[in-house]
């Protein structure tokens, strides 16, 4: 369960302010904020927020992993995108004032500093710097979610999961021993992230181990060969 945490880092030397749209503000926003916000903790596979509920406000993840769910007709999930340190959540359903088209949903334990709707939109309105700022980032968001749409309709499964495991080692890096990805996703998760079957992800595993191209040890996942995986998923 969600707890307001006692990390209650200040605005003004958050590390993570200077790696996100909150560089832009001006000291008397970066009090306000200060004032308003509220640095909530949540657990693993617990909800920031759920598809098609009003927004409240947006979340920046301070610490920990979240992925960014849909769901179908019979409740098959798709994942669409992952977060980390740095990220800003629920900003889309702020600005247009519609339910939130996804899920958040935490991988680990992760902090967050949750800003109520109506600040936000008042730093949108007033700071021309953020705006801009967030528009640049609203508008790689979206050129990410059409070369997605590429991917799905043009590429093997064989080359899409390649090209999965590339991005989630770039996005996450590796644990502490450099080889396993720093992330721990189930198979109905990978099979979520490359738009298949959980038993086609499985065997699709098993044949990269058996190439030599990974290693496996339960859900965590290792690199051998990224050379081969990068030539795999035309990407070199």
């Amino acid at each position: 369960m969600s707890v307001i945490s006692i990390y209650q880092p200040s605005c003004d030397i958050c590390g993570m302010r200077n790696e996100t749209v909150f560089s832009y503000l001006t000291m008397e926003q970066c009090r306000s904020v200060k004032d308003s916000k509220r640095t909530i903790l949540f657990q693993t596979s617990e909800e920031l927020f759920r598809e098609d509920t009003n927004p409240r406000g947006v979340y920046c993840v301070l610490t920990g992993k979240v992925k960014l769910s849909k769901y179908g007709s019979e409740g098959r999930e798709q994942i669409l995108r992952f977060a980390k340190a740095g990220d800003i959540l629920g900003y889309s359903a702020v600005l247009t004032q519609q339910h939130h088209r996804t899920s958040a949903i935490a991988l680990e334990q992760t902090h967050t500093c949750f800003i109520p709707a109506q600040q936000f939109n008042e730093i949108v309105q007033k700071n021309h710097h953020f705006s801009m700022a967030l528009m640049k980032m609203i508008s790689l968001e979206l050129m990410e979610a059409e070369n997605r749409i590429i991917e799905l309709a043009q590429k093997t499964l064989r080359e899409r999961l390649a090209e999965t495991l590339l991005q989630l080692e770039k996005l996450f890096g590796t644990d502490q021993s450099g080889e396993a990805l720093n992330v721990s996703l189930t198979r109905d998760e990978i099979a979520g992230i490359v738009g298949t079957a959980t038993e086609s992800v499985i065997r699709q595993l098993s044949q990269f181990k058996s190439e030599k191209l990974i290693d496996l040890h339960g859900k965590k996942i290792a690199i051998l060969n990224k050379r081969e995986l990068t030539r795999m998923a035309n990407l070199a």
